[in-house]
């Protein structure tokens, strides 16, 4: 292993290298058979810092060519240059950018003994109090994530959604993948919830913008759309970003007519109206318990056979 560095534009970068044989030896790190990963297979890293010993995670990129992977490259090293200074600790920043053979094609970051956060939210076995917990955890990482954009260069996670989070064995959500963020004058990437909402026929056309490749340009109001689709999304136990807009708000109404505040429901619909999107963080107390009453098979289960809501608000059937 030795450094090196390459050109990138007008700026060079530390590129720490690997021969062929010592990636052989590499131990591949399976992600869960529910969290699948298109762009990359992840490697356990055995390295030394300071005498001490300690275990990283090695990202290897399929595809290694072409403007798209050039974009990876600048973001990942204005992340490495900037994590001292942005400080956070719930946010996984690579460590070094890897070569392989004398070929740029991946990075090296800090392994972290977790369980992926989607797996925890959408497991109905653990209690709705936790998942409480962890959403607001998320939260706050958004809230710190905007007060860098407030005092430093622009930064936003861009690709919100539960994958993208992962829980320590002390319950601690960390932020991972930051490869796809948004920082300083990297192209944006492509955002999952963000992409669903903003496609949506009849959407506002000035609530989410495109740049000139088609994709959603991150900033506050798309963490947040993102942010309350992820709340959402674990109270329905289904993807409500994949509903339609009509669909979305009779959602919400049935919501409404199963307990929940109408405060807490203007939040949620904060996604699809003209208003900002707003931090559901600072309502998630007013959540009920999270049970299957909520989830969108019951939903669609009862928009079969009633002709309001407040047919269902009254029936007893629906806690069965």
């Amino acid at each position: 292993m030795y450094n090196t560095q390459v050109q990138k534009g007008e700026d060079k970068m530390e590129v720490t290298e690997f021969t062929n044989y010592k990636f052989k030896k590499m131990e591949k790190f399976h992600l869960d058979p529910k969290i699948t990963s298109t762009e990359c297979q992840m490697y356990f890293l055995p390295t030394k810092e300071k005498w001490e010993n300690k275990l990283k995670l090695f990202k290897r990129f399929y595809i290694t060519a072409g403007e798209s992977f050039s974009n990876k490259l600048f973001t990942l090293n204005e992340l490495i240059d900037n994590r001292e200074e942005f400080n956070i600790d719930n946010l996984v920043f690579p460590d070094e950018i890897i070569a392989i053979g004398g070929e740029v094609c991946g990075y090296m970051m800090p392994y972290i003994e977790s369980e992926n956060l989607a797996l925890i939210l959408h497991n109905p076995s653990v209690e709705s109090s936790v998942k409480i917990d962890l959403l607001r955890q998320v939260g706050k990482i958004l809230k710190s994530v905007s007060n860098i954009n407030a005092n430093l260069k622009q930064f936003y996670l861009a690709d919100v959604n539960e994958n993208n989070f992962v829980v320590d064995r002390d319950n601690v959500v960390h932020a991972v993948d930051l490869d796809s963020c948004k920082i300083g004058n990297n192209l944006p990437f492509p955002s999952r919830y963000i992409h669903s909402i903003g496609n949506k026929p009849n959407l506002l056309t000035n609530k989410y913008k495109k740049n000139n490749q088609g994709v959603y340009i991150p900033d506050n109001n798309t963490e947040m759309a993102c942010y309350n689709i992820m709340v959402l999304n674990t109270i329905a136990s289904g993807r409500v970003d994949r509903l339609s807009i009509d669909e979305y708000y009779y959602y919400l109404e049935y919501l409404k007519a199963i307990g929940y505040d109408y405060e807490v429901i203007d939040y949620f619909s904060s996604v699809y109206s003209a208003d900002l999107a707003k931090n559901p963080a600072e309502i998630l107390d007013f959540i009920p318990e999270i049970t299957p009453r909520s989830s969108l098979k019951v939903y669609e289960w009862s928009r079969r056979g009633v002709r309001s809501w407040q047919d269902i608000s009254i029936s007893d059937n629906m806690n069965k």
